[in-house]
C-alpha cells in the first residue's frame, strides 16, 4: 500500500469517527439539558431548605434511606484583581511609614504578603445540604 492509500484510509477513518462523535453528541444533548435543569432546581431547593433549617435550628433531616445534613461552611473570599488593589491601597494608606521603609526587603515582603493574603480577607459563610 502506498503513502497516498494510507493517507486516504486515515482520512476516511477520521471522518467516520468524527461523524460518530457528532451523532452521539446529538443524542446526549437533551440529557445534558435535562441534567442542567434538574441541577438548577436542586440548587434553588437546597437554598430554601437550608434557610428553613437554619432559622429553625434543624441540623439534620431523616429521609428514610439517608439523612440530609445542613452544614455550615466558611471559606475565604478568593483574591481577585480588584480586591488585591483595594487591600494594597489600604496598606499604603495605613501601614506604610518610615519604620516600615527602614526594614529589610524580606520583612517588607512578609508584611505585605500577610496583610493581603491573611489579615484582610473576609470569610464567606455558606450552608449546604449533604446527604449521608
Amino acid at each position: 500500500m502506498s503513502g497516498i492509500d494510507i493517507f486516504k484510509l486515515d482520512v476516511r477513518h477520521f471522518n467516520t469517527i468524527d461523524n460518530e462523535i457528532k451523532e452521539l453528541n446529538h443524542k446526549i444533548k437533551p440529557m445534558n439539558e435535562k441534567i442542567k435543569s434538574l441541577k438548577l432546581s436542586k440548587k434553588e431547593l437546597e437554598e430554601k431548605i437550608c434557610k428553613y433549617m437554619s432559622i429553625n435550628e434543624i441540623d439534620q433531616c431523616e429521609l428514610g434511606d439517608s439523612t440530609l445534613c445542613n452544614i455550615e461552611s466558611k471559606k475565604k473570599q478568593p483574591l481577585v484583581q480588584k480586591t488585591i488593589k483595594e487591600i494594597i491601597f489600604q496598606f499604603v494608606k495605613n501601614e506604610l511609614d518610615n519604620d516600615f521603609l527602614k526594614q529589610d526587603d524580606e520583612y517588607k515582603t512578609d508584611k505585605i504578603f500577610n496583610y493581603i493574603y491573611k489579615d484582610n480577607r473576609t470569610f464567606v459563610e455558606t450552608h449546604v445540604l449533604k446527604r449521608q
